[in-house]
C-alpha cells in the first residue's frame, strides 16, 4: 500500500503483514510513480481499480501458499474496503451498498473461482482472540468483552476458590 501525506512530503509503503494463521494483505488505487493524477479517475473506476489490484495480490498469495503445501480457506477469509463518502465536506467510511465490489479466487486444485466474504468496514472480527474492526472502533469489541467480564464474573462470585482455583478458572 502505498501512502503519501496531504503535503506530499512523507510517502510510506506498506506490503502487509503476517502472524502464524492470521495475514493482513493490503492495496491502494495507484502507484506513486503513476502517470495518471488520482483526481482525473471517477470514484467508481478508483474503487474498482483498487478492488481488481487486491483480488491480483490475493490470488497471487493464494497460489504461492498452495505450491509450497499450505492452502487458503476462504471462507474463513475475507476483505473489506476502506473508501471515503463525501458529504458537505465531512468525511465517512463507504458501506459495501455504496462501494459493492466482489473478489473471486481460485483456491488449491480446484479451478472454479470461489467468492471471498466481505466485511463492511465498521464490522468486528475476532484474530487471535482480539476483536478488531477495520475502522478502529472499539465498541463493539468493549461489548464482547463486557459480557465475557459479567459472564465470568456471574461464575465465580458465589463459591470460595482457592489461589490455585481462581488462577485454573481464569486461564481456562
Amino acid at each position: 500500500m502505498f501512502h503519501k501525506s496531504v503535503d506530499s512530503t512523507t510517502t510510506l509503503l506498506h506490503q502487509g503483514e503476517s502472524f502464524v494463521d492470521n495475514t493482513c494483505l493490503g492495496c491502494t488505487i495507484m502507484s506513486p510513480d503513476s502517470a495518471h493524477p488520482q483526481q482525473d479517475i471517477q470514484e467508481y473506476e478508483k474503487f474498482q481499480s483498487s478492488v481488481s489490484n487486491l483480488s491480483t495480490l490475493a490470488q497471487h498469495w493464494e497460489r504461492l501458499l498452495y505450491t509450497t503445501g499450505g492452502a487458503l480457506h476462504l471462507q474463513k477469509s475475507f476483505w473489506f474496503s476502506l473508501s471515503w463518502q463525501w458529504k458537505i465536506g465531512i468525511t465517512s467510511l463507504a458501506t459495501i451498498s455504496q462501494h459493492p465490489g466482489t473478489i473471486k479466487l481460485t483456491s488449491g486444485a480446484i479451478p472454479d473461482p470461489e467468492i471471498v466474504p466481505r466485511i463492511e468496514p465498521t464490522a468486528t472480527y475476532c484474530t487471535l482472540g482480539v476483536h478488531l474492526s477495520p475502522a478502529g472502533t472499539t465498541t463493539e469489541s468493549f461489548h464482547i468483552l463486557k459480557e465475557l467480564t459479567v459472564a465470568y464474573a456471574s461464575v465465580i462470585i458465589g463459591p470460595q476458590l482457592s489461589k490455585e482455583e481462581a488462577y485454573w478458572s481464569y486461564i481456562l
